[in-house]
């Protein structure tokens, strides 16, 4: 049997562990990679596609433990190379709402798992040719801000409860299973590892991770955030502090 991990340490990717340029931040994979030989859990919880975020940390030299993509719709532990989550829109609200986004005129991306079935630059693995159809992990639309305006509008006169929409940019919606949300990846990874709340430490750097914050026993800001996420956390820091403080408080913790 697997012993649990003594401590679950779970980051969100851009603007936490990564900058806006694509560099990680100062010493962060060195210290992760000496807390992960010492028993602590490395998940990262990001907005990133599923491709996308694996093609980031394979770039900067990250390798979590686990990997929650999507804001959490798609958990994949990388160490056991099991698939723990994949919550999807049925296909005919995935295909109600697409179809109420094209009729606003925005460009809509229809993903599924780590793949992007549509779109601009559309990668559909064998036997998805022609196009998206069925569940999809997520969607993405994007457009001129009065647009995105209108389409929000129309989607509140749809029955689509099962479905999330949120509007991380003006000119942007992003639409997901309701319950893909970080708080809800955190919780599974932690309890399917055997990890105590008390015993999880969660970074982020904006509202979306707020809830995710709030929810661990121990939470860390990073960079610029905003009010209530400073609030929220027990600490904030520069990114290039994150390193030293990981070190610091979870060697002591464990």
């Amino acid at each position: 049997m697997i012993p649990a991990p003594r401590h679950l340490l779970v980051c969100d990717l851009d603007g936490t562990l990564v900058d806006a340029g694509g560099a990680a931040a100062t010493g962060v994979g060195a210290a992760l990679r000496d807390l992960q030989a010492s028993g602590v859990l490395f998940a990262v919880c990001t907005g990133r596609p599923y491709a996308s975020a694996r093609r980031l940390l394979g770039r900067v030299g990250l390798r979590p433990d686990v990997l929650a993509a999507y804001h959490g719709a798609l958990v994949v532990d990388l160490d056991r190379r099991v698939c723990v989550r994949h919550l999807r829109l049925p296909s005919a609200v995935a295909a109600s709402i697409a179809a109420e986004l094209k009729g606003c005129a925005l460009d809509v991306t229809w993903y599924w798992g780590g793949w992007r079935l549509s779109g601009k630059r559309s990668d559909p693995p064998t036997g998805h040719a022609g196009g998206a159809r069925g569940p999809a992990t997520r969607l993405l639309a994007t457009g001129p801000e009065a647009v995105v305006d209108a389409a929000v509008a129309r989607l509140g006169a749809l029955d689509i409860g099962v479905a999330r929409i949120d509007r991380p940019m003006a000119a942007r919606l992003d639409v997901r299973h309701r319950l893909a949300v970080k708080e809800e990846a955190l919780r599974l990874i932690a309890e399917r590892r055997g990890v105590p709340p008390d015993h999880v430490t969660a970074c982020g750097d904006d509202r979306l991770d707020l809830a995710m914050l709030r929810c661990a026993g121990h939470s860390v800001v990073v960079g610029a955030a905003t009010a209530d996420c400073r609030e929220a956390a027990d600490v904030t820091l520069p990114m290039d502090g994150l390193a030293a403080y990981l070190r610091d408080h979870l060697h002591r913790d464990l």
